[in-house]
């Protein structure tokens, strides 16, 4: 996680909205040293995700770069910098860091806990 200022103080931030972005955004703040809230309309958060995987929440994809370049239809070149930025290894270390163990199908990359 980097922090953009050298010397920061902390603040109040807001997101809104608990989906994967959401809550990826509200990680990266707490980290940084912000008293962060998130707010979401929704009964849990992150509530589309439960539903990905057949229910067992799948949060990336494991295969290489090329390979997920590849599968891109038109401008592959429009996410090389969000690929590159934050790539499917360090989501699965980050569920790692959360005390969460990841499990794999085919390419498919899921927490285990979430499994049914």
């Amino acid at each position: 996680m980097i922090c953009r200022q050298k010397r920061m103080r902390m603040s109040n931030v807001i997101v809104v909205g608990g989906g994967a972005a959401g809550m990826m955004a509200a990680i990266a703040a707490a980290k940084c040293g912000h008293n962060v809230t998130l707010l979401e309309k929704n009964e849990k958060l992150g509530k589309k995700l439960f539903i990905t995987g057949k229910g067992r929440c799948n949060v990336t994809n494991g295969a290489d770069m090329d390979v997920l370049f590849q599968n891109v239809c038109t401008n592959e070149k429009f996410l090389y910098s969000a690929f590159y930025s934050f790539d499917n290894t360090q989501v699965c270390d980050l569920i790692e860091q959360a005390g969460k163990q990841s499990g794999a199908t085919g390419y498919f990359r899921y927490p285990i806990i979430l499994r049914m």
